[in-house]
C-alpha cells in the first residue's frame, strides 16, 4: 500500500474538477479496494486512513438550493461548513455547472455564519437575505490520489443524516464513491469500475439527506 501524507494531500486542491458519483455495496468495495491500493496512494495520518468528516448545510428558508437541485436546474450552488477529523472548520460554496465542479472556501471558528455573510452575499449567484441550518451529514473517508495528484478518489461509508427541520436522523448503508479529476484528465478508473458492476448515479448528500428524512412536496 502506498501512502501520501494529510499535509502533502491538503495541498493538492481540485477545486476546478470534473466529478462522478458511484454507488456500491461492501462487497464491491472490497473488490475495488485491491485495485486502488496496488494503483493509488491512500492518505494517511500517523497511519490512519479513516478520517471523520461533518458537514453542516445551510439553505433558505424556502429551501431555493434543495429545489435547485430537485429541478435540475443546470447551475446550482450549496452552501455549507466542512469539519474535519482535526477539528478544522471551513465555509464553502460549492457550485455545479452540468458536469463541472468548483468549490470556494475560507477557514471558519465556529458553525455560526453570521460574520461571513456578506462573503457568502457576494460570492453567492442567490439573492439571500437569510440562510438557515437544515442538514447535518456525518461520515467517514477513505481518500485516494493518483500518482501524478491530478485524481483523487473518496469513499465515503456509516453516512448518517440529522434533518434540523423535523429532528429525524437516519443512517444508510450505501457507500458513495466520487471521482474526481482535472479537466481533460485520462484514467482508467471508470473501466474498472465497470469491471465490478459499480454503476454511476446522481448523488448530493444534502438532496438525498434530505429526501431520506422527510417527505418533501
Amino acid at each position: 500500500m502506498k501512502e501520501i501524507s494529510l499535509e502533502i494531500a491538503k495541498k493538492i486542491k481540485l477545486f476546478n474538477r470534473i466529478e462522478t458519483k458511484y454507488k456500491c455495496n461492501f462487497y464491491q468495495f472490497c473488490c475495488l479496494s485491491k485495485y486502488l491500493y496496488d494503483n493509488y496512494n491512500v492518505v494517511s495520518n500517523n497511519d490512519c486512513v479513516l478520517f471523520d468528516y461533518m458537514t453542516i448545510y445551510f439553505d433558505t428558508p424556502d429551501l431555493l438550493m434543495y429545489n435547485d437541485h430537485k429541478n435540475n436546474i443546470k447551475t446550482r450552488q450549496k452552501i455549507r461548513i466542512r469539519e474535519y477529523s482535526n477539528g478544522n472548520k471551513y465555509l464553502e460554496i460549492k457550485q455545479k455547472n452540468e458536469s463541472k465542479t468548483s468549490k470556494i472556501r475560507i477557514p471558519i471558528n465556529s458553525n455560526n455564519i453570521d460574520s461571513n455573510f456578506n462573503w457568502i452575499k457576494n460570492n453567492t449567484i442567490y439573492n439571500i437575505n437569510k440562510l438557515t441550518h437544515i442538514l447535518n451529514v456525518k461520515y467517514i473517508r477513505i481518500t485516494f490520489i493518483s500518482n501524478d495528484h491530478n485524481e483523487r478518489i473518496t469513499i465515503d461509508f456509516n453516512i448518517e443524516f440529522f434533518n434540523l427541520i423535523n429532528n429525524v436522523n437516519k443512517k444508510i448503508n450505501d457507500i458513495i464513491i466520487e471521482v474526481k479529476q482535472n479537466e481533460n484528465y485520462e484514467s482508467n478508473i471508470k473501466e474498472i469500475l465497470k469491471l465490478y458492476n459499480i454503476e454511476e448515479c446522481h448523488f448530493s448528500k444534502y438532496f438525498n439527506g434530505l429526501n431520506y428524512t422527510t417527505i418533501i412536496k
